[in-house]
């Protein structure tokens, strides 16, 4: 069985807390893997990832942001290396997307 809480608020709270750290942990997992499949020559793709701030629910307009200025990285990611022929985004979701997050209250 669940948590109880006091109040609504304190509920509302708690969920808040839960959903910011699952999207969190799934965002730091994202680009983790992104930035592991992203296929090296010299290594300038790989080191051009940058991610800033953290996902909060509750702040609108904080978000997560993860980019790469690599002028060639859209390339790598439409398959353009065999060592990635599917690319970085789309694998890598597909692989977290069969992963459980989740938190208890």
């Amino acid at each position: 069985m669940g948590r109880k809480f006091r109040t609504a608020s304190a509920a509302s709270n708690s969920i808040t807390k839960s959903l910011n750290s699952i999207v969190n942990h799934f965002l730091d997992d994202f680009f983790d893997e992104v930035k592991k499949t992203t296929p090296v020559r010299k290594g300038q793709a790989k080191r051009g990832w940058r991610k800033r701030n953290k996902y909060d629910i509750d702040r609108k307009g904080k978000t997560t942001v993860m980019e790469n200025r690599v002028p060639y990285i859209g390339l790598l990611d439409e398959g353009a290396s065999r060592q990635a022929p599917r690319g970085m985004t789309d694998p890598a979701f597909r692989k977290l997307s069969k992963r459980r997050y989740r938190k208890r209250l």
